[in-house]
């Protein structure tokens, strides 16, 4: 497989093509293809990096029983939503088209 199975927008192909000639390269598929893959593999490695610092930065803190104490935060009071005031409708007359399109004989 190659390039012709990529999906790529025109702004991403132009950005390509111009590092491309920055860096002194050949414009080929292959050369395309490369950096498509290359710009995945960085794309992969920030989001297991993103992960790898969530999970250390949420991870539980022991509490030791006997510890000093320190005073406790109250917990957020959940504030329940007023229920949503009921909505008013005039009367509305429904028609059904298929019966009139019948009626008329435009069916």
């Amino acid at each position: 497989m190659g390039l012709e199975t990529e999906t790529l927008s025109y702004a991403e192909v132009k950005a390509m093509g111009k590092r491309l000639r920055a860096s002194g390269r050949a414009i080929s598929n292959q050369t395309m293809l490369s950096e498509v893959r290359s710009r995945d593999r960085e794309v992969e490695e920030q989001q297991r990096r993103s992960l790898k610092h969530a999970s250390k930065v949420s991870k539980p803190v022991e509490v030791r029983p006997g510890a000093a104490s320190t005073p406790e935060q109250p917990e957020a009071e959940t504030v329940a939503e007023p229920a949503p005031a009921p909505i008013k409708v005039r009367n509305v007359r429904v028609y059904d088209y298929e019966a009139k399109k019948q009626e008329y004989d435009l069916w």
